[in-house]
C-alpha cells in the first residue's frame, strides 16, 4: 500500500485498484461536533456503497482495506466551488482480497 495525496474537487470521482471514491458535498460543522468544514465523501466498492463525513486530519476505512484521509479542505470565497486535499492508501491490486472486484 502506499498513500499519495490528491486533489478532490467537489462532484468529482476517483476510481482506485479497489474502490471509487466521489466528492458529494462541503458541510460546516456544528460547534458541539467540532466545528469548521467538512467534506462528505461517498465510497463504493464490490460489496456496496457508503458515506462518510471527514474534516481535516480525519480518516475513514476503504471496503478492501486501507484507508482515505482528508489532508484539507478549499472552498472558493463565495462557496460556489470547493476541492479536498484527500490522501489515499489502498492495497495495490495484487494485494486486493479475492473476488473484490479489483481490476487486473
Amino acid at each position: 500500500m502506499s498513500a499519495r495525496p490528491e486533489l478532490l474537487r467537489q462532484g468529482a470521482q476517483r476510481r482506485g485498484a479497489t474502490c471509487s471514491i466521489g466528492f458529494i458535498a462541503t458541510t460546516l460543522r456544528p460547534s458541539e461536533a467540532g466545528g469548521g468544514l467538512a467534506a462528505r465523501l461517498g465510497i463504493s466498492g464490490p460489496a456496496g456503497r457508503t458515506a462518510v463525513v471527514l474534516g481535516p486530519g480525519e480518516s475513514a476505512p476503504l471496503p478492501d482495506g486501507g484507508s482515505v484521509r482528508v489532508i484539507d479542505i478549499f472552498a472558493s470565497p463565495d462557496g460556489t466551488q470547493t476541492a479536498a486535499a484527500i490522501e489515499v492508501d489502498e492495497p495495490r491490486e495484487a494485494d486486493a482480497a479475492p473476488g473484490s472486484g479489483a481490476r487486473p
